[in-house]
């Protein structure tokens, strides 16, 4: 970033000079200074008060600048009202011989007892912070085999075709996803001059054009069932327009403001039109693009509500594994009875959900989700890939934050009231990729009949991939459980 030691210290002292000078900023809130410490490069951001699930009760030389003593006074540890690997344990374990049957995976090659041990406890484990009532952190119940597989889900079957996402508006994306393109290209099967190799604009595309059998784009007028209506991309854009739409590539993700309330009355909602000044990219380059898909209920991101004529049949394994942490957190109290989690198990219904794709300078601003109807329920937040650090505030920006480590495989829980709190992810912390998650790691133990080789085929594609991305899987539910 610097080239000479000298750039680097201007930039230090700059840096040190605005910190000490809040009174230059234009927004001004206890949330947004928080933001501003943990974005700084330079200087490097205070981790000191970050809650770190994973080092309570630890005494550790390599934690000095933790302050542990602090973070533990507010934390309550408890009991979960079922252990999650009996509730869903092929959700957190399961792996798939050559013939598609299920076998377990509890013990794994290449990992020693406390390690096992330590997965065992999770699933039966939850953590509370006392003074933000409804925020629930249970600490990674996943085996490394069942991370891999979400993830793969994430990439091959969630960010296609019918579901959107954030490069659907731009470009005419091939119907089996973008991701198994990609892939057809890494191993060789299409060669890099393949007219399938190149993604096509839509605002470019025209009947004579339209050669892309892989590609979903309606030129006809008829539009396919579950499709989004694409007869703009035949539409010459004023150049005004055109302009003003160019792709966005701020590593910010957008967010709701504070006054937004949903409206329910706006039945069909109209997609954004493309641009034509986005660039042609190859999909490897596309792939470090994506931000968002949507799961379910479709998300109209323009007006922050959900298309209510475009549902897609949620994921069996993602609701199976929300619904047993939903069912693990039933009940559950603070000491003093202050908060109780009385939101019943059998109204729950996974209905919608975003999977969050950051890469490593990306960041997502404060924000409150509340383009669902039914806002008593939880919001099930399961991450994946880099760890990053998450910022719980509360129902105004003016509330100091709590920053937490979030890493691979956590999961959190927000029930009212922190349903309604402002939260955000000011930072991915680079370098803390899990080992098992990397490309070359194996867990091929030639004396165990539970790791077949199949299941490290193809990874090495996606743990390039990893090597600079952290994946969020967040689940809702729509309308209250009363509904169909």
């Amino acid at each position: 970033m610097y080239t000479s030691n000298r750039q680097q210290k201007i930039a230090y002292r700059q840096s040190t000079a605005q910190k000490s000078n809040s009174t230059q900023f234009t927004t001004q809130s206890a949330f947004r200074d928080a933001e501003r410490n943990f974005k700084s490069r330079l200087p490097e951001p205070d981790f000191s008060r970050v809650i770190d699930f994973d080092r309570l009760n630890q005494d550790d030389e390599r934690y000095n600048n933790y302050d542990q003593e602090k973070n533990e006074k507010e934390i309550i540890k408890f009991e979960l009202r079922c252990d999650l690997g009996e509730c869903a344990g092929f959700a957190f374990d399961e792996i798939r011989k050559n013939d598609g049957e299920r076998e377990s995976c509890e013990t794994f090659p290449n990992y020693d007892e406390g390690l096992k041990n330590q997965i065992r406890k999770n699933r039966k484990t939850g953590f509370m912070i006392k003074d933000v009532p409804g925020f629930i952190f249970i600490r990674n119940p996943f085996t490394p085999q069942a991370q891999r597989r979400l993830i793969k889900r994430c990439m091959k079957d969630f960010a296609k075709f019918p579901n959107l996402n954030n490069l659907e508006t731009h470009y005419a994306l091939p119907k089996d996803g973008l991701w198994n393109l990609h892939q057809r290209i890494i191993s060789g099967e299409l060669p890099e001059d393949d007219q399938k190799c190149f993604i096509p604009l839509k605002a470019t595309i025209t009947k004579s054009k339209a050669k892309f059998d892989d590609h979903p784009v309606d030129i006809s007028g008829e539009k396919e069932k579950n499709t989004a209506d694409l007869s703009e991309v035949l539409v010459d854009i004023p150049k005004k327009q055109s302009s003003e739409l160019t792709f966005k590539t701020s590593n910010e993700f957008t967010t709701q403001e504070n006054s937004f309330t949903p409206n329910l009355l706006s039945k069909s909602k109209p997609d954004p039109p493309p641009s034509v000044n986005v660039p042609l990219l190859r999909p490897s380059q596309l792939l470090r693009k994506l931000r968002w898909t949507t799961l379910g209920y479709q998300y109209h991101w323009p007006t922050k509500t959900y298309h209510f004529d475009r549902r897609h049949p949620f994921p069996t394994d993602i609701g199976d594994l929300t619904t047993a942490v939903v069912k693990a957190i039933n009940g559950i109290r603070l000491p003093d009875i202050s908060y109780v989690n009385q939101y019943p198990i059998e109204k729950w219904r996974p209905e919608a959900g975003v999977v969050n794709y950051y890469q490593l300078r990306d960041n997502l601003m404060a924000h409150v989700d509340r383009s669902e109807i039914n806002t008593r329920a939880p919001l099930v937040s399961i991450s994946f890939g880099h760890a990053c650090i998450f910022l719980m505030g509360g129902p105004t920006r003016d509330h100091p934050p709590k920053a937490i480590y979030l890493r691979s495989g956590d999961i959190l829980v927000m029930c009212p009231p922190s349903r309604g709190y402002f939260h955000g992810v000011p930072r991915i912390l680079e370098g803390t990729l899990p080992p098992y998650l990397s490309p070359n790691y194996s867990f091929i133990d030639d004396t165990s009949k539970n790791y077949p080789k199949i299941e490290e085929k193809g990874w090495c594609i996606f743990g390039e991939y990893m090597k600079t991305t952290r994946i969020n899987i967040n689940v809702r539910q729509v309308f209250d459980g009363d509904c169909k």
